[in-house]
């Protein structure tokens, strides 16, 4: 009995402190409590038994930052401890994951696990819920505070503008005097100083001048002495390539009364030798040619010894016949 007293205390109605421009936030419901629209933003929803599916808590949609700043920012400069924000990250409402979370298989396979409402809210606990109620709350009251601020700065800058104008009206002459004098004196010291300024550098001018006049002299004297060396080095160089050029005729006429020696005695040589060919060959004929003469001569002898042994054979057998 006591349970239901305490949270029928609770469940009372509270009077309304919320501020300006704020959207009262509620859970997801086919048939809402009357008393959601009551209970304000910085009171705690309380834990309700309810059927399956008929309550549910959500912030906003699907890739859409819960916790959003006055400044249009993740982060709140006005609370720097996050005290009323939540930084941890939640793949569902990661902005740049809009195109993925938005295919059509992709999105089924959310309302199938219970990731995401029929209506593309994203689903959290009664803990969640209340603290982005709080921090509703919070934004809407900084939100609301920003244009007295400005206001009252605004005013504070105005009176002081005119204190300060009152001030000036009553030494004006007296200011006016001095600043007279002091503008009179300051031109005539930056008079003086220009001056002062221009005479030195006319000086360092001067002096840049013959440093560069000595520097030149020194440059033109050093290519005079670079150009006389490598004249010289040239002249040199000149002088070796002729005799070297000289030294390659003479090596080069050597070359070629030797090698006209060496063809000249080849050529001797191969006389010589075509001399003793063709002697060879001449000799080589005649024997050949005698050879020949006496086969010949052998066989004009083996025919006329045939022819007389014919003559001899015919007598004989003429002499029988008879």
């Amino acid at each position: 009995m006591s349970e239901r007293r305490s949270l029928d205390r609770l469940l009372l109605p509270r009077m309304r402190t919320e501020p300006e421009g704020v959207k009262l936030l509620v859970p997801e419901s086919s048939a809402p409590l009357p008393r959601w629209q009551t209970l304000p933003l910085d009171a705690k929803f309380p834990v309700i038994p309810a059927a399956k599916d008929e309550m549910t808590f959500v912030t906003t949609k699907i890739c859409q930052p819960a916790y959003r700043s006055t400044q249009h920012e993740t982060f709140d400069l006005s609370d720097p401890y996050n005290r009323t924000m939540q930084t941890e990250y939640t793949a569902l409402r990661d902005p740049y994951l809009k195109d993925f979370l938005a295919k059509p298989h992709i999105r089924k396979q959310l309302l199938e696990q219970n990731l995401v409402t029929p209506s593309g809210k994203v689903p959290c606990t009664v803990r969640d819920f209340n603290n982005y109620r709080n921090f509703l709350r919070r934004q809407a009251l900084i939100k609301n505070k920003e244009p007295e601020t400005l206001t009252r700065a605004t005013e504070n800058r105005n009176l002081i503008l005119r204190q300060t104008k009152m001030k000036a009206e009553l030494v004006s002459v007296e200011v006016k005097c001095k600043s007279l004098k002091a503008q009179q004196m300051l031109k005539e010291a930056e008079e003086e100083k220009q001056q002062q300024f221009w005479r030195k550098q006319a000086v360092e001018a001067e002096k840049e001048q013959k440093r560069l006049e000595e520097e030149r002299k020194a440059h033109n004297e050093l290519v005079k002495k670079r150009r006389e060396r490598w004249m010289e080095k040239q002249r040199e160089i000149r002088e070796k390539e002729e005799i070297a050029r000289k030294e390659h005729d003479q090596k080069v006429l050597q070359i070629e009364l030797e090698a006209q020696e060496k063809l000249n005695k080849v050529d001797a040589m191969r006389q010589y030798k075509q001399q003793l060919m063709e002697t060879r060959r001449r000799q080589q004929w005649h024997q050949k040619r005698q050879y020949q003469m006496q086969v010949l001569e052998e066989a004009m002898m083996q025919q006329k010894r045939v022819e007389i042994e014919i003559e001899m054979r015919r007598r004989q057998y003429e002499d029988k016949m008879t």
